[in-house]
């Protein structure tokens, strides 16, 4: 921030966020982008635990096989980002709330139907 704007911007929200890997694993993924000069986390995967519940996280590589090849991207892994998936369902017993004009089950979620 080279002109000193963003000390000067409070910047919130009043949304109750996860992560998904955090709530499965008790821990977020130890590497989600692994090179010669930066490892570590960088990608996760934010929801809203009042509408929706982790069911499973893939699995994250560890190190020894991130190694194999010195860095990503290599020759089985086409990005120098590992691939986060997880699956989720709504909650039963999440309460519906006014979006963008429409009833919905929370922010960004899409009603079952």
């Amino acid at each position: 921030d080279p002109c000193g704007l963003l000390g000067q911007i409070e910047v919130g929200h009043s949304i109750r966020m996860s992560t998904a890997y955090k709530s499965c694993n008790g821990d977020e993924a130890e590497y989600t982008n692994y090179t010669e000069e930066f490892k570590g986390t960088l990608d996760y995967i934010f929801f809203s635990p009042d509408t929706l519940a982790v069911l499973a996280v893939s699995q994250v590589d560890d190190e020894a096989q991130l190694s194999q090849e010195t860095a990503l991207p290599s020759s089985t892994r086409p990005s120098d980002h590992v691939s986060l998936v997880a699956t989720f369902m709504f909650r039963e017993d999440a309460a519906p709330s006014h979006v963008g004009g429409q009833m919905g089950l929370g922010a960004g979620a899409y009603g079952r139907g």
